[in-house]
């Protein structure tokens, strides 16, 4: 279980997400998308959605 964060790190939390929200033009969803890669749970999270979801994501091993 998480613990609830202190008032001064809500206060740190939030200045860095207004600050990537704004590197992204305001788009909150691109900057989650950013978050995510960087902490290497962008494709976790699709992967739990595709199998929640069967055909919601067509998921393949190739390489781009």
């Amino acid at each position: 279980m998480r613990q609830k964060l202190s008032p001064r790190d809500e206060v740190r939390l939030q200045k860095a997400a207004e600050i990537a929200i704004a590197t992204y033009g305001g788009d909150v969803v691109e900057a989650l998308k950013v978050a995510l890669v960087h902490n290497g749970e962008l494709e976790d999270a699709i992967r739990a959605v595709s199998i929640a979801h069967p055909g919601l994501f067509k998921i393949t091993e190739d390489a781009m």
